[in-house]
């Protein structure tokens, strides 16, 4: 069982015994959008953070691409437009087996480049916290180089949150409407935070609207692992 089509293509790649045995079953998560979008601006406002900011929720591990955020804030204060910005707000672990002090390096870089307001890491917060912020951003942000179906993502279209994915085939498949930037390219990344930044924060769809399209999700999700159980056993739909 496969999370994505991205992923079933990199699996037939690398293990060619697996073609035929395998299904995509894209999962949806269990989130009511009424009830976190309720207490969204009482968390904002908890973190002590402003009206508009962009939200990077991801764990600091080397594939998710925190540097490139870096290099693109240092963009935009090169060219004088830092102060017009929403600054970027990051929760998620700090430790990474594979590269120990990136936490570190990426904090000082952020500081010895002067952009500590905009690259603000509010440490390990609780789940609620995590979603309702998502809910009061004005756009997730989401640079990595690899997902295997992004768990925020599916939080982000719950919440009808925009979002700023990393141009990668799977953000492509999972969200198609969102904007997309080139997941090595400062710049490009820093000419999609300034346009989103500097257009006024767009409107959200209803509660129901939602609260609909997330059903519709759930029931998708769930009759794609019935497909499943049931061709494994044998049964034809």
């Amino acid at each position: 069982m496969l999370s994505s089509g991205d992923a079933l293509a990199d699996c037939e790649t690398f293990y060619p015994a697996s073609r035929n045995k395998t299904a995509v079953v894209r999962f949806a998560i269990d989130l009511d959008p009424g009830a976190v979008l309720a207490r969204a601006d009482e968390a904002r406002q908890a973190h002590g953070l402003p009206a508009r900011f962009f939200f990077l929720p991801n764990q600091f591990w080397i594939h998710k691409n925190h540097r490139l955020v870096v290099e693109a804030l240092k963009y935009i204060e090169q060219i004088g437009a830092l102060g017009s910005l929403p600054p970027i707000i990051l929760t998620g672990r700090t430790t990474d087996p594979r590269d120990p002090t990136l936490f570190k390096r990426m904090m000082e870089l952020a500081e010895a480049h002067r952009l500590g307001s905009h690259f603000r890491h509010l440490g390990l917060i609780p789940y609620d916290d995590v979603v309702a912020l998502i809910g009061a951003a004005d756009y997730l942000l989401n640079p990595s180089h690899f997902e295997g179906w992004s768990t925020t993502v599916e939080e982000a279209k719950s919440l009808g949150t925009p979002m700023l994915l990393s141009d990668i085939p799977l953000h492509r498949e999972q969200a198609p409407e969102s904007l997309f930037f080139a997941p090595d390219s400062a710049e490009a990344l820093a000419q999609r935070l300034l346009e989103a930044g500097q257009r006024p924060r767009l409107a959200r769809d209803s509660v129901s609207v939602l609260q609909g399209r997330q059903q519709m999700r759930r029931r998708d999700y769930a009759a794609a692992l019935l497909a499943l159980f049931e061709n494994a056993r044998g049964v034809t739909p």
